[in-house]
């Protein structure tokens, strides 16, 4: 059944919203109309967003705060408050079925809107999680925007009793970041000295080097033996790029490292990792995605950024210029949760074009590195926080997204025992009940 939709005037932002609401979370068809009279004499049921209610019966009225209807990006810091123990932004009174601007709130969450305003950024140029909205209100690990989609669901039928939605199901994606394919093996002799006696442990080393003992790194065969019984895909961010101090990447020509790609890519996904370089230096993305896929055999349309190094619009702006189509950086490196309040994969609005764009965005919820820092090697207390995300994102009908490194289950050095504490969450992660 359609939905008619009433605005005194529409906008790019409106559509955006729309769309992404009404047609692609919860698969309704719609119209807007702007006129009062045509409005008013359709059987249809309808959502009138203005200040003001329309009709009588047969309606939901969402106030308007306006953020859809603007054109510009400017100084916004929207209020906070709560509806139905969930936390809501642009709260405002009156006699709407809603306390809040929905179209607005789910707009500001998805569109970024709070990182295109000047911030003071942290030492990689990125965002901190610690200025966003959702972490200085304490609602970061919750999926507002999901939960407010469903709100709009159940005050729609109270209008339409026999409207159905598309069903939400809950879905579990592994995700590595493939920083380094082997910690020693086939190394450059530079880099492997230069490693072995920072470390000091010149002889474990080149037992790996000579081919007497496994790369702890090499984890591959480890991950597709538990994931593949359990009918799951992983995808794998391979970093292409050039050494520099936070790129430690191999060359893929090495026929070692090309089989590995291309293996996982027989049971799994692959994708691209752009180095930490390439953020300060955008031809180099070009050349990693056409190296990648030289050693791949196909096309690469997939992504990850390095270091979470995420700026908007520049960096969705290349990815697209490249020919990338779905990006997994959605989220914060340093905390858990939602970055943009959502676990569901949405489309990626340009606030300063004003556009809608061909590029999907997959979000992360928690990475390995901000579960070691916070609880070291503790199972027990990793396995409670992780079950407690994946509640949130179930009660939803979400997507769990995680990231984690071939590295995290190498029982290498400050690893040890995250092999064992993965395995085990992987079985409670695909649990759907």
């Amino acid at each position: 059944m359609q939905i008619l939709i009433y605005t005194e005037k529409t906008s790019p932002r409106m559509t955006y919203i729309l769309d992404e609401l009404l047609r692609e979370r919860m698969g309704l068809e719609y119209e807007v109309v702007t006129d009062k009279q045509d409005y008013l004499q359709s059987p249809l049921p309808g959502i009138c967003y203005g200040v003001t209610r329309v009709r009588e019966d047969n309606e939901i009225h969402v106030p308007a705060a306006g953020l859809v209807l603007e054109n510009e990006v400017k100084k916004v810091m929207p209020e906070v408050s709560v509806f139905e123990k969930i936390p809501v932004l642009f709260p405002v009174h009156g006699n709407g079925d809603f306390p809040f601007d929905i179209f607005s709130a789910v707009f500001y969450m998805l569109s970024r809107y709070e990182e295109y305003l000047p911030f003071e950024e942290d030492e990689y140029g990125r965002f901190p999680a610690a200025l966003s909205l959702a972490h200085r209100n304490d609602f970061l690990e919750v999926p507002v925007v999901d939960h407010w989609t469903l709100m709009l669901e159940r005050k729609l039928i109270t209008v339409c009793p026999g409207l159905s939605f598309r069903e939400k199901e809950y879905h579990f994606l592994p995700t590595f970041d493939v920083d380094q394919v082997f910690a020693v093996k086939d190394k450059p002799v530079i880099r492997f000295l230069g490693s072995a006696l920072k470390a000091g442990d010149f002889s474990a080393r080149w037992k790996i080097r000579r081919g007497l003992e496994k790369d702890p790194f090499d984890t591959f065969g480890l991950i597709r033996s538990i994931h593949e019984p359990l009918g799951l895909k992983p995808f794998f961010f391979f970093h292409t790029g050039k050494w520099g101090k936070f790129d430690k990447s191999m060359f893929p020509e090495k026929e070692s490292v090309r089989q590995v790609i291309r293996d996982c890519d027989t049971w799994g996904r692959v994708g691209l990792h752009p180095s930490y370089r390439s953020h300060d230096e955008p031809e180099l993305l070009r050349w990693e995605k056409e190296r990648l896929e030289k050693a791949l055999g196909r096309t690469v349309t997939a992504s990850r950024q390095h270091f979470i190094r995420l700026r908007f619009p520049e960096t969705y702006r290349r990815l697209l210029a490249v020919g990338i189509s779905d990006d997994y950086s959605m989220g914060f490196p340093e905390l858990p949760g939602f970055r943009a309040g959502t676990s569901r994969p949405f489309r990626w609005f340009d606030l300063q074009r004003n556009e809608t764009t061909g590029l999907t965005v997959y979000p992360f919820a928690v990475m390995d590195g901000v579960l070691k820092k916070k609880y070291g090697s503790k199972g027990d207390e990793i396995l409670r926080f992780l079950g407690v995300l994946k509640q949130k994102v179930k009660n939803t009908g979400g997507w769990f997204v995680q990231l984690w490194h071939n590295h995290t289950l190498s029982d290498w050095d400050d690893w040890q025992g995250w092999k064992h504490i993965y395995e085990e969450w992987l079985g409670k992660a695909i649990y759907r009940k």
